[in-house]
């Protein structure tokens, strides 16, 4: 049997950690993950912060200080001290802040796993996929800048549903490993995809025989997310899929 990559999401649920904080994806590495998700945004004044929000409303609920801080609207300095909190299976997690894209970096380099850097739509990382004019990709350098400089290059992939980022990064950075976020449009846009050389970071439940043997006739790889039913995981092991993202389901 081939060697799966199972992926944390947001880093694991396995540990005590708040999604997209460093306790979460060292709580990953040391779970034996062999990637780390996670989702970044760009402050207002320039800041690389994981964040799969726009706002901190959901993470703040059961904090002590609630807020509905728009992190691409305020600058870092705004919400850097404050508690984020989630339940996760009626279990409160808390204590930890908002993580720098540099300290997941950090944590991924120390730990010896693959980033799996999913652009949001944010300041100066952005395009439509309804209108190719509609975009600004005037942070994207200074993102993969950052990769560079933790001597990430070679591992990372960039992951995002935004077709126009991605194709930005692979006409500026073509060694730079790509993945494309997708879900119901997944096979309508298989062709581009497999033009481009793009991999597939596709929902689990869009993901099929067909779909997975298209992008390997391709030399495409195939991530599904985020399949937590591990009653499912043997259907998508036996399907040839190459990654995949859970929460909790514990790497083989």
């Amino acid at each position: 049997m081939k060697k799966i990559i199972y992926v944390a999401h947001r880093g694991s649920k396995l540990g005590e950690g708040v999604e997209n904080t460093k306790r979460a994806y060292v709580d990953g590495a040391t779970h034996g993950y062999q990637a780390l998700e996670t989702d970044i945004r760009v402050t207002k004044d320039g800041v690389y912060i994981a964040s799969h929000d726009p706002s901190l409303t959901r993470l703040t609920l059961n904090s002590d200080v609630k807020t509905d801080i728009d992190v691409n609207n305020a600058n870092y300095s705004e919400f850097k001290d404050i508690i984020l909190s989630e339940y996760f299976k009626d279990k409160l997690r808390t204590g930890d802040k908002i993580c720098l894209f540099d300290e997941y970096l950090d944590v991924c380099k120390e730990y010896n796993v693959i980033p799996i850097i999913e652009l949001k739509w944010t300041n100066g990382i952005y395009s439509s996929n309804d209108d190719p004019n509609n975009h600004d990709y005037s942070n994207l350098d200074g993102l993969i800048k950052k990769v560079y400089e933790h001597g990430l290059e070679k591992e990372a992939y960039i992951m995002t549903s935004m077709m126009g980022c991605l194709e930005y990064v692979q006409d500026h950075y073509p060694d730079m490993k790509l993945q494309w976020l997708c879900n119901k449009l997944c096979k309508t846009h298989l062709p581009w995809a497999a033009k481009r050389g793009i991999n597939i970071d596709v929902e689990y439940s869009y993901c099929d025989q067909e779909v997975v043997d298209f992008c390997h006739k391709h030399n495409l790889l195939v991530n599904i997310w985020t399949l937590d039913d591990e009653s499912l995981l043997d259907k998508y092991l036996d399907m040839g899929v190459d990654m995949i993202t859970t929460n909790v389901i514990k790497p083989r």
